[in-house]
């Protein structure tokens, strides 16, 4: 009777032992990504927003948005949108890489702190087997 109740202990504790070491590791396989961005007053040098993509897999970026909206009462309304041309394909973003959006030219947009005021850009950033965008604030 002892000995099965020891057998039931040491079973009950490999078990949990092997479910922390699953979780952990579904922990560091998890996708991480950061979104900065750099906005610049020159159009011939444009706004940037950088995709870092700092996990163990490869991300692929199916579709991107870049979200202008102003304060409408208690929400944000989008009032102009910036999106990639009707013929672009996936972007490949290898692990521990970036990819840099730029905006210049005649993609270029004038966000000063005086264009700024009780206005905000969002970047939504569609990623291939994820059911929902990631938004990024950018300022």
């Amino acid at each position: 009777m002892v000995e099965q109740k020891y057998l039931a202990i040491w079973g009950a504790a490999l078990s949990t032992i092997l479910a922390l070491v699953k979780i952990y590791e579904k922990w560091e396989a998890r996708r991480i990504i950061e979104i900065t961005c750099y906005f610049d007053g020159r159009p011939n040098v444009g706004n940037r927003v950088i995709v870092r993509n700092i996990s163990d897999k490869q991300l692929i970026v199916t579709y991107w948005i870049l979200s202008f909206c102003k304060r409408n009462n208690l929400s944000w309304k989008e009032y102009n949108t910036e999106e990639p041309r009707e013929d672009a394909e996936d972007i490949h973003i290898p692990p521990h890489s970036s990819k840099s959006f730029i905006f210049c030219d005649e993609q270029y947009f004038e966000w000063s702190f005086e264009k700024a005021k009780n206005r905000k850009v969002f970047f939504k950033l569609y990623i291939a087997g994820k059911s929902k965008p990631i938004v990024k604030l950018l300022r």
